[in-house]
């Protein structure tokens, strides 16, 4: 059986989702490639169990990044991003495992 969202009289439902980020209009993501839609996302992100064996795959399948991994400390996480042939950003992320040779 499948459901159906709902919403009050005369309103549209609203979209499910685990973390929504909305962006300025007319802002552009950080590697200055133009959003395909002004508004909505900035991105998304995806959880995976090695950003750096995530980025070797996805690159040998001839995926471009916008960025190599990199660490961001401050949330101990990992990421890479790259764009989809539409430019929507797309980050891949994992934690930053202490004492390995990638985070030191």
């Amino acid at each position: 059986m499948r459901r159906r969202a709902r919403a009050p009289p005369g309103r549209r439902p609203r979209p499910r989702s685990i973390c929504r980020s909305k962006r300025r209009r007319g802002s552009t993501p950080s590697a200055g490639r133009r959003h395909a839609c002004p508004y909505g996302f900035h991105h998304v992100g995806f959880r995976v169990d090695g950003v750096d064996a995530t980025f070797a795959a996805l690159k040998q399948r001839g995926v471009t990044f916008l960025s190599e991994p990199l660490d961001f400390e401050a949330c101990n996480r990992r990421f890479a991003v790259f764009a989809d042939p539409w430019n929507n950003v797309i980050e891949i992320d994992a934690p930053i495992v202490p004492d390995s040779p990638v985070s030191q």
